[in-house]
C-alpha cells in the first residue's frame, strides 16, 4: 500500500491536503505560461479548416446559441460583472467559480450537437 492521498478517496484532512495543491498547481501554472500564450494564430484555423465552414451554418448557429442559452449567459455575465467588481476574495472567486459549472454545463451540449435543417 501507498501512503499516496487520493482523490478518490479523501480523508477530512486529505481534502485540504488536495485543495491546496491544486491551487499551488494553478499558481505554478500562471507563472510558468506568463507571456508564452499566443492568441490569433492564422495557423491555427487553417489547421482546422475553419475557413471551410458554410458561413450560413455559422451564422444560424449563433443565432441559436444566443436564443436557447440566453438565461445561462446571463447567468454568466452576472458572475462576470460580479467578479469584476470585488476582486481579490479569493474564498468568494472559489464559489464564483463553481456557480459558473451549471451554466456552462447548459451551454456545451448545444454547442456541440447543434445541426440545422
Amino acid at each position: 500500500m501507498s501512503n499516496t492521498i487520493s482523490p478518490r478517496k479523501l480523508g477530512i484532512g486529505g481534502i485540504q491536503n488536495f485543495s491546496s495543491h491544486c491551487d499551488s498547481s494553478r499558481e505554478a501554472i500562471k507563472a510558468e505560461l506568463s507571456g508564452r500564450l499566443l492568441f490569433d494564430v492564422p495557423q491555427v484555423n487553417e489547421r482546422l479548416k475553419v475557413g471551410s465552414v458554410d458561413q450560413i451554418l455559422v451564422d444560424k448557429c449563433r443565432e441559436s446559441f444566443f436564443t436557447v442559452n440566453d438565461t445561462a449567459i446571463r447567468e454568466l455575465k452576472q458572475l462576470e460583472e460580479d467578479a469584476t467588481d470585488k476582486k481579490g476574495d479569493e474564498k468568494k472567486g472559489t464559489k464564483r467559480e463553481t456557480a459558473m459549472y451549471p451554466p456552462l454545463v447548459s451551454v456545451q451540449p448545444m454547442a456541440h450537437d447543434f445541426h440545422h435543417d
